[in-house]
C-alpha cells in the first residue's frame, strides 16, 4: 500500500492500520470535490465556482483535523 495515505497506529499495544479513506471528513471531501468536478465536466458549473467549492472545501476539511487534534490533545475528542 502507499505509505502516504496509510499510517499505522499503536492503541491499547495493538498495531492498528489506518487508511486516510476511512476519515468521515476525509471521504465528505472528496465527495464534494467529485461532485464539483462532474459539475464542471458536464458544464453544470463555471471554473469559478469550482474554485469556490474547493477555496471553502479544503480549509474546511483541514480546520475540522486541527479542531479534532487539539480536542484530542486536552483529553477529549475522538482518537480516530
Amino acid at each position: 500500500m502507499n505509505e502516504s495515505i496509510v499510517k499505522e497506529k499503536l492503541i491499547d499495544g495493538r498495531k492498528i492500520v489506518q487508511s486516510w479513506f476511512h476519515s468521515r471528513k476525509a471521504l465528505l471531501l472528496l465527495v464534494t470535490f467529485a461532485i464539483a468536478t462532474v459539475a464542471l465536466v458536464v458544464g453544470k458549473l463555471d471554473g469559478d465556482h469550482w474554485v469556490q467549492v474547493c477555496k471553502w472545501a479544503i480549509p474546511s476539511y483541514m480546520a475540522g483535523n486541527v479542531g479534532d487534534s487539539i480536542a484530542t490533545a486536552l483529553g477529549g475528542g475522538n482518537n480516530a
